[in-house]
């Protein structure tokens, strides 16, 4: 067989694990026409890829979770907009890699299929930039998102506030401003909440007594005027890690 060629059938591969492995380029077997109702688990993390996802990756329907972590990855478009085919897909994790400039819109460019099935969003350290996109709506299973160490600015969406499964919101180390949002109160399964190191303003809401489930909130180093009573915590009997530091304390 020549060097570099496919052979004429494939295994019906489901999860090919190659993290670690020093790949500088997409193997080549991705690009086999099988894979693309196999595939179902992907991990190419802590690799040394380049450049754009290859084609063929994204019309993998069949795929459900891809692990791109730790790469030198970049795209000319909106990452989010390339996405439309892969409609069962439940964690999507590019976190530590190149990307930048608009994240893209899942509810203008995107299937709403991807909305029942997306689970977790992890776009943590790129340099995605601009307004956070008011895409939350549509995410109706979303349990964990991830949009920390970027350069995301302007105010928090509304839509933020109305994912019902969340439980791990990490918005940190970005730009973003205004007022934390009441109906941060509305998401009775967050656990976890992190927005340290942002320009987040005035006062938490005390709406956030119903956070039942909440076990850590983390507000270090913003421009909060914090009040915190016993309206605030009567009820966050879970919270174990509460940091406030770094901001007006009243």
């Amino acid at each position: 067989m020549p060097s570099g060629s496919l052979p004429s059938s494939l295994p019906s591969l489901s999860s090919p694990v190659l993290s670690n492995c020093g790949l500088d380029e997409f193997p080549l077997f991705l690009s086999h026409a099988n894979l693309s109702l196999s595939l179902v688990n992907l991990d190419l993390r802590g690799n040394k890829l380049e450049g754009s996802i290859p084609q063929a990756l994204l019309n993998m329907t069949s795929l459900m979770y891809l692990y791109l972590v730790g790469n030198d990855l970049s795209f000319d478009v909106p990452i989010l907009n390339e996405l439309k085919k892969l409609y069962h897909l439940e964690t999507l994790d590019l976190s530590y890699n190149r990307f930048q400039g608009k994240v893209g819109d899942f509810e203008n460019s995107l299937s709403p299929s991807i909305g029942y099935s997306l689970k977790t969003l992890n776009l943590r350290f790129n340099n995605f930039s601009g307004h956070l996109p008011n895409w939350l709506y549509p995410l109706k299973n979303l349990e964990i998102l991830d949009l920390s160490l970027n350069s995301f600015d302007g105010p928090i969406p509304t839509s933020f506030g109305a994912s019902p499964r969340l439980k791990e919101l990490d918005l940190s180390y970005n730009r973003l401003s205004g007022q934390i949002l009441a109906s941060f109160g509305r998401l009775s399964n967050l656990a976890r909440l992190h927005l340290r190191n942002n320009r987040l303003s005035g006062q938490i809401s005390a709406s956030f007594r119903s956070l039942s489930n909440l076990t850590g909130l983390d507000l270090r180093n913003n421009l909060l005027t914090v009040v915190v009573s016993e309206v605030h915590l009567a009820k966050v009997s879970k919270l174990k890690i509460l940091d406030l530091s770094k901001n007006s304390l009243s």
